[in-house]
């Protein structure tokens, strides 16, 4: 399998997706709170476009790490599936 192969979307690795984005979105909720950080270079506070930039950046990087999670996800259970064929 190539890496094309490995990032091409299919319905299994959508749902999968959704889960695990969801799922990251609720423990990244739970244990970070944006608005009581506090950053030195801005007086103790973040600016309100440094929390927007920090959130997006974030979200992206959770956008990317679910995806690939669930391309992983799929590809060890076609392997292993492939396996226990033979």
């Amino acid at each position: 399998m190539n890496v094309k192969q490995f990032l091409k979307p299919d319905w299994k690795k959508v749902v999968i997706f959704v889960i695990i984005f969801i799922v990251l979105m609720l423990f990244s909720h739970v244990f970070t709170d944006i608005s009581t950080a506090t950053d030195t270079t801005t007086g103790g506070y973040f600016t309100t476009s440094s929390i927007l930039t920090t959130t997006s950046h974030f979200i992206l990087y959770l956008l990317l790490i679910s995806y690939i999670l669930s391309c992983l996800i799929v590809w060890v259970y076609d392997e292993f599936r492939k396996t226990r064929k033979h």
